[in-house]
This record gives C-alpha cells, sequence and structure tokens, in this order.
C-alpha cells in the first residue's frame, strides 16, 4: 500500500509542476469552463510536449557520446558472459571429476 500511496503522490507532484511551470496551459486551463474543455486543453499540451521530448531522446540516443557508451556496455557484458561461462565450465568440469571418482570408488568397493 505504501508503494501505491508514493506512486500517486509521484504522479500527483509531477502534474502539478508541469500545470504550474507552463503558463500557456494555465491561461487555457483558466478559460476552459467546463471539465471536458480542461481535459482537451492538457491532452493538446501533453500532446505536444511528448512529442518534443520523444525527438530530444531521439537525438539524446542516436548521439556519438551515447552509442560509444552504449558498444562500451556491450563490450562488457559479452567479456562478462564470456567468463561466466567459463568459470561455469570448470565448476562442471570438477563436478564431473569428483562424480566419476566417487563412482569408480563405490565400483571397486563393490568388486572386493
Amino acid at each position: 500500500m505504501k508503494k501505491l500511496s508514493l506512486l500517486m503522490s509521484t504522479l500527483g507532484g509531477t502534474a502539478a509542476f508541469y500545470i504550474l511551470s507552463n503558463s500557456k496551459l494555465r491561461k487555457e486551463l483558466s478559460k476552459a469552463r467546463n471539465p471536458q474543455e480542461m481535459l482537451e486543453v492538457i491532452k493538446k499540451h501533453t500532446s505536444r510536449d511528448g512529442s518534443k521530448i520523444a525527438k530530444e531522446v531521439q537525438e539524446l540516443v542516436t548521439s556519438d557520446e551515447v552509442q560509444g557508451k552504449i558498444a562500451q556496455a556491450k563490450l562488457f557484458t559479452e567479456d562478462s558472459v564470456t567468463k561466466a561461462k567459463q568459470g561455469l565450465s570448470g565448476l562442471w568440469s570438477k563436478a564431473k571429476n569428483l562424480t566419476d571418482s566417487a563412482i569408480d570408488a563405490a565400483k571397486k568397493k563393490m568388486g572386493e
């Protein structure tokens, strides 16, 4: 329940900040005569602002700096996976050797 109230308060704070920081939106909301008009004004502004944010995010993601960081992260991940595979194969072979030696010892005892 605490997570839900935190989420709701965060969303409420974000909405309040968005409305308070956008003077054009505030003016249009004050001129709205009913809740439906208010909703249409908010839709229009969030749609326009959302497309601006999407363009900025796209530019950021395609920038050389971010692409370089992504390439570094990919190399790091590939290296980590390779090391993990090597470690697991080493453990697997040790376990197999221990199992084989235990089976051989058991066979010798049964044969005696």
